[in-house]
């Protein structure tokens, strides 16, 4: 049994497993039929054990004993009601004294780290010296210590990430309707429960979609986006998603459409052009440069040399013939 799935298998029984270990689960349950039986086990095993654990405190060292003395008495109970031809009645008890040992540490110390980006953007440094910048009201969840084979974190919001190189430690975003998998490099993320988007700065980056498994290889340069179930790809300016952290942001010769819908997505704004701009004026060419400008500053910028106005209705930004 993969140590992996151990973990996923865990983080599902105490509540707290991510899409990508529910999906995990999901694949190994469907890749022998005697996996159901074993996870049963687990599961068994797992509510046995919260028994020991319902009062406000408790004994560790006692704990581990009366769970001890259980997983001597499963062989015996193994071979009476269930049969694992590819496993051992070790691998069992390991599996379960696995799951039973994160019971009692997260009794004491769950180990995961929440940070919220509340008042400013803010920079975390993980345990493999990953470095993140969170964009102001992202919210990212990690672990105090990685384990060996796999590193995971989750994220709500905005942030451009740095990560270690190891070869032998995948990392691992839940980036809620996407997984997002490196081995070393640096890129941004950007998700809601609707939709993602990775943009990479250097390195490969591996963008899967939780709800059909599609995934495409990112390269320095290009933007992965998951929206509405589907999964695209494009060449982007890489410098103009880190608007948010440099505050700056250039154009050059593109298409006054294509500025504004960047534009949009950059400054979370919803700018759109007026269906009545003739097409000429939506594919004129653009040359433009900001630095820490507000969206309403950029706007006079653009239609001063674009030619044209804008207005700011209920729910946008429109831009407008003069």
């Amino acid at each position: 049994m993969d140590e992996l799935i151990y973990t996923s298998i865990a983080r599902q029984l105490s509540g707290e497993a991510t899409a990508a270990d529910n999906a995990a689960i999901q694949q190994w349950l469907a890749e022998d039929e005697a996996n159901a039986g074993a996870y049963e086990k687990l599961r068994s095993a797992w509510e046995n054990a919260a028994k020991l654990f319902e009062t406000t405190s408790f004994d560790t060292a006692s704990a581990w004993n009366k769970v001890s003395a259980r997983m001597q008495q499963a062989p015996e109970q193994k071979t009476r009601t269930f049969a694992l031809p590819a496993w051992t009645k070790y691998s069992i008890a390991a599996a379960a004294v696995a799951i039973l040992g994160l019971f009692i540490w997260r009794a004491q110390d769950n180990g995961m780290v929440t940070i919220t980006a509340s008042v400013d953007n803010q920079v975390v440094t993980l345990a493999d010296n990953s470095k993140i910048t969170m964009r102001k009201g992202s919210v990212l969840h990690y672990p105090k210590h990685f384990e060996e084979k796999q590193r995971n974190v989750s994220l709500e919001g905005e942030a451009f990430f740095d990560v270690a190189h190891n070869e032998q430690s995948p990392f691992l975003i839940d980036a809620q309707s996407a997984t997002v998998k490196v081995l070393g490099t640096s890129f941004d993320v950007k998700c809601n429960s609707n939709a993602a988007s990775v943009v990479v700065r250097t390195g490969k980056v591996q963008m899967t979609s939780i709800g059909n498994n599609e995934y495409v290889i990112l390269t320095p340069g290009e933007k992965g986006s998951l929206k509405n179930g589907k999964l695209t790809e494009q060449n982007v300016s890489v410098n103009n998603y880190m608007y948010w952290q440099t505050g700056k942001m250039e154009f050059s010769n593109i298409a006054l459409k294509d500025v504004v819908a960047q534009l949009s997505e950059i400054t979370d704004s919803n700018i759109t052009l007026n269906g009545n701009l003739p097409a000429d004026m939506q594919a004129q060419l653009v040359n433009i440069s900001f630095h820490r400008q507000s969206v309403e500053e950029m706007l006079n910028d653009i239609c001063l040399i674009t030619q044209t106005s804008w207005y700011k209705s209920d729910s946008a930004y429109v831009i407008n013939v003069k």
